[in-house]
């Protein structure tokens, strides 16, 4: 390996790190807002955010080498994509599909952030 490959190698992986290290927080902040989208405090606008967050981390975790990540990622926003469609349906079995796809989406992301050092509490 050249010593441009070396330093280009290493800068990726510094940029690899950066976006795992990152994960919990934005992991945290869905979880949040899926929280608030329960019950009758549940929008349109909130799930659609919900969706976009989830949306993002389906990309972008591709993009870092996580493909864990960006297909639990994918999963959620699937579902809550349906949710909004439906005008914000949220049925029993609905809710706890998509319960069960965040916790996998949080599970994908503590083993990134694992390997950078930070997981999700």
């Amino acid at each position: 390996m050249t010593e441009n490959q070396d330093n280009a190698r290493k800068r990726i992986d510094a940029l690899r790190r950066a976006y795992a290290r990152q994960l919990p927080e934005r992991v945290e902040a869905m979880e949040t807002l899926w929280a608030g989208q329960k019950g009758s405090n549940r929008t349109k606008a909130g799930l659609s955010e919900l969706a976009r967050q989830a949306h993002g981390l389906a990309g972008s975790g591709a993009t870092y080498g996580f493909a864990d990540v960006s297909q639990a990622a994918r999963e959620l926003e699937l579902r809550i994509e349906a949710m909004v469609e439906a005008g914000g349906s949220l049925d029993e079995q609905r809710a706890k599909e998509a319960d069960a796809m965040l916790i996998a989406l949080k599970q994908a992301c503590n083993l990134a952030a694992a390997q950078s050092g930070k997981s999700i509490g």
